[in-house]
């Protein structure tokens, strides 16, 4: 149980601290003219090959299951190179709030899909978060700052939360076939050899963006594989409330170490989306159909 417990801390740790060095980096890489195109190639190249040792621990999936799960990592790459971009013109804290609201509008999406049902506090969550990411980006000014309300930033920040959406809802699919760390290994790798093929047109690099770059992708990697652990030895629900703390410290990481400016409404805006999230609950029709069943059985 000890030995359990400890290793259940330390891959929600390595999760929480390597989910932070992506967004860091990146506006690191910004300063010394690294591209985002750049950090993207190098995020899933280096990425992959952090995870090729664990395709041998699965069979092979055939080339039809193969298929879909390409889609899928070509959807993970989308919403990674939009996330980078948008960090070219935004800053962290304001990237980094946006995206938390995804879960938010991928329950939206399930709900059309007839997967789950969406409560009155769900909306009430969800007004909450949409409040949040209004005040986060300053739109409250009259003239707003350039570093939160660029016009393209905030397109590539809103676009990665509607291609996340997509990916996430059908991600729940894939897992239901194989397990979600297989099916991890298996985008990384596709991903990486997709990166590869775009290697020549960024070829050469300097060595500052092949440092920046090689880090967020062994970074990436890490945290992806140590997140799914951490469900493994503590189970989906406590990773989920840790998952509450991880935001507020990535955005903390990134107003420290890159000393952006952190107005008062903005960290209002911070805790209205983590406050609307944690509200935003949603209740599986499964769940449902499953309780009319044994009320009828009694």
């Amino acid at each position: 149980m000890f030995n359990k417990n400890i290793n259940s801390f330390l891959c929600a740790f390595i999760c929480v601290v390597s989910s932070a060095v992506e967004p860091v980096l990146s506006k690191i890489g910004y300063r010394y003219f690294v591209t985002p195109y750049e950090l993207l190639i190098l995020r899933f190249l280096i990425g992959g090959i952090v995870v090729l040792p664990l395709v041998k621990r699965y069979r092979w999936i055939g080339w039809k299951n193969t298929a879909g799960l390409l889609w899928l990592a070509l959807l993970l790459m989308s919403t990674c190179g939009l996330v980078l971009v948008a960090l070219k013109y935004l800053t962290a804290v304001v990237v980094i709030t946006i995206i938390t609201a995804t879960p938010a509008f991928v329950a939206i999406v399930n709900q059309m899909l007839g997967k789950e049902i969406l409560s009155k506090r769900f909306w009430i969550g969800f007004l909450f978060c949409f409040a949040g990411i209004l005040l986060s980006i300053e739109i409250h000014r009259g003239t707003s700052n350039s570093q939160t309300f660029n016009i393209l930033g905030l397109l590539c920040a809103f676009g990665s939360v509607a291609v996340s959406t997509i990916y996430r809802t059908q991600l729940d699919d894939a897992t239901r076939t194989f397990p979600p760390m297989q099916v991890s290994t298996y985008m990384f790798i596709m991903d990486a050899i997709v990166a590869l093929f775009f290697l020549p047109t960024v070829w050469p690099m300097s060595v500052n963006t092949w440092v920046i770059g090689s880090i967020i992708g062994v970074a990436a990697a890490i945290a992806n594989i140590s997140f799914l652990m951490a469900i493994y030895f503590m189970g989906s629900t406590r990773m989920s409330v840790i998952g509450l703390l991880q935001r507020p410290l990535v955005i903390l990481c990134a107003a420290l170490i890159l000393k952006e400016p952190l107005s008062a409404v903005q960290i209002a805006g911070i805790i209205l989306v983590i406050v609307g999230i944690q509200m935003a609950k949603v209740t599986k029709r499964t769940q449902i159909l499953n309780k009319e069943f044994a009320v009828a059985v009694k």
